[in-house]
């Protein structure tokens, strides 16, 4: 039962902070309470954990939780940034996207059916689609909100047609390569489009126009990602069992790697030509999802660990890069890199954030996002070309070598204008009249209700008057200064995931979770899988998969991970 909270906290929450956008401070303070409320219940996921529902089951696991805890925390501190940052005039409806996307994920990597896995993360998606229509909605944004709508439908039509095709009964079709081969190649395609990929990058381009740039890693990188984690256990589970019949499907690994490639390479270079601080952050998060399509290419149980230890990665350095650019948008006034000349030597504390994020994207060998990177290439590409791309995992230092450059030039006029990151004092308020009359009753209900008269009726109190005005006014005078430091509590998880830590070793090495109950109990190291998984003549005497990853149980039955293998 301990995924059952998070649903129920995370869907009820996204619901209220929804309703109550009329009133923004209150759809605010709730969508905040609301993500404290779903970390604490993330945190209570028991990995095996199983609820049965309709037929099916939800079942916990440690990278499920972990999913969930980084994406509740990181959306609290992302959503804290972007009101201190934009004012009254911030995407208002983040915080319920957020929140309906972690009700989304938590049912995409818990439930053991993979259609209902992969329609729970296109649900999560279309919650995301708010934040490209800001109110007021004009013919622009509406016209990026259909492409972004267009995406999610197409890209999710691929992957539900191709496991449905495949979960059917075949018949004589079992010995065709080509059922398998397009099946196989419709969910990577699927996954990779989802990302914006090249050559699928069109949408998230105009998207990166018109969304801010705190919407960005929410729009393009966390409700893909899920998508990637339950296409990934599908392909270990229904496709690489079978090869032994279907054979190594080499076209079809073939464009893939072409698509991986593609993304990280020229991306990567796009992003260090773009002028504008949205596009970079778009096409960054290009570059790293070819690293996710490459991952489909490889066919192999052994990047099953590595694929999902980059997702968690991808997904906490590229969220505190938008925030990054979201605080340096607001601190000096353009989205605009070359107008930006010293920006560094006014912001230290976004200095420092942004070298944390160069360290957890790019990261040397021993880092964890390091070493995931390269086995995912490795396993994925042949010598001597992934040698090569491997070089090309260093291509990001291109736009962090850039945007440092200018950084510590001379200060252009917006950077001259802007506040740097002193400390400041606010000056204190006048001191108001305190009304003459009888003072209220320090029991009464409504004294309660008032700070004036709290503190009126209360001598201890009296002292504390002014506080909520001082407290106003501190915050005024130091917001650009509250808004690096979030952004550097951002990078600097980002930099603890990127070296492995919050156990994602672990949680990314886990195996699907053990469930009896579902038709015959599971031996020792088996895994149950998706509804439907086939049945393929001769593919049960292959070798068992080693341990960690999706596979084969020793008995030698092939049973795959289902979506939940997370």
């Amino acid at each position: 039962m301990s995924t059952l909270p998070l649903l129920a906290l995370a869907f009820g929450g996204a619901a209220a902070t929804l309703l109550a956008r009329r009133w923004p401070d209150a759809s605010t303070a709730i969508g905040l309470a609301g993500l404290v409320a779903a970390f604490v219940a993330a945190s209570g996921i028991v990995p095996g954990d199983e609820i049965p529902i309709a037929g099916g089951a939800l079942v916990g696991s440690a990278y499920a939780r972990l999913f969930l805890q980084l994406g509740a925390g990181i959306g609290l501190v992302l959503t804290m940034a972007g009101r201190l940052a934009l004012g009254p005039g911030w995407p208002a409806y983040l915080p319920g996207a957020l929140l309906a996307g972690l009700g989304a994920a938590c049912l995409g990597l818990t439930v053991r059916d993979t259609t209902t896995a992969i329609v729970a993360t296109i649900g999560g998606g279309l919650a995301g689609v708010l934040l490209t229509v800001p109110e007021p909605a004009s013919q622009r944004t509406v016209a990026v909100a259909a492409r972004e709508l267009r995406a999610i439908a197409v890209a999710g039509s691929l992957v539900i047609v191709a496991t449905a095709w495949v979960a059917r009964p075949l018949g004589v079709l079992v010995q065709d390569p080509a059922v398998f081969g397009l099946a196989y190649l419709g969910v990577a395609l699927g996954v990779a489009m989802r990302f914006g990929a090249i050559p699928f990058h069109l949408w998230a381009a105009r998207v990166a126009e018109a969304a801010p740039e705190i919407a960005l890693p929410v729009l393009m990188a966390w409700g893909p990602a899920v998508l990637a984690v339950v296409g990934l256990a599908w392909v270990d589970g229904s496709i690489a069992p079978v090869l032994p019949v279907a054979g190594e499907l080499p076209a079809e690994r073939a464009l893939i790697i072409g698509v991986g490639v593609s993304s990280m390479i020229l991306g990567a270079i796009a992003a260090w030509i773009q002028d504008d601080l949205e596009h970079v952050v778009g096409y960054t998060i290009m570059q790293d999802a070819g690293v996710v399509v490459l991952a489909f290419a490889a066919l192999d149980p052994g990047v099953w660990a590595p694929s999902r230890t980059w997702v968690l990665c991808l997904l906490a350095a590229r969220t505190a890069f938008a925030a990054w650019a979201m605080a340096i948008d607001a601190r000096f006034g353009t989205r605009r890199v070359p107008d930006l000349g010293g920006w560094a030597r006014r912001s230290p504390v976004l200095a420092i954030a942004l070298a944390a994020i160069a360290i957890a994207s790019v990261g040397w060998p021993g880092l964890a996002a390091f070493e995931a990177r390269a086995s995912i290439i490795t396993q994925s590409v042949d010598e001597p070309l992934a040698a090569l791309i491997l070089l090309g995992a260093v291509l990001p230092l291109l736009y962090y070598a850039r945007l440092f450059a200018i950084g510590i030039a001379r200060p252009s006029r917006a950077s001259a204008a802007a506040a740097d990151d002193r400390l400041r004092r606010p000056s204190l308020p006048p001191p108001r009249r305190i009304p003459s009359g009888p003072l209220p009753s320090p029991w009464s209900l409504r004294t309660w209700g008032s700070w004036d008269a709290l503190t009126r009726s209360i001598r201890l109190l009296r002292g504390l008057r002014p506080l909520p005005d001082v407290a106003a006014a501190a915050l005024e005078v130091n917001r650009s200064l509250l808004v690096g430091i979030l952004v550097l509590v951002l990078s600097s998880t980002a930099g603890v995931v990127s070296a492995g830590g919050f156990g994602l070793a672990a949680a990314a090495a886990e195996p699907a979770p053990q469930v009896p109950g579902t038709g015959e109990e599971p031996g020792p190291g088996s895994s149950p899988g998706p509804i439907g998984s086939p049945e393929i003549p001769g593919a049960s005497g292959g070798p068992a998969t080693p341990g960690g990853g999706p596979g084969e149980s020793p008995g030698g039955s092939s049973r795959s991970p289902g979506p939940s293998g997370s």
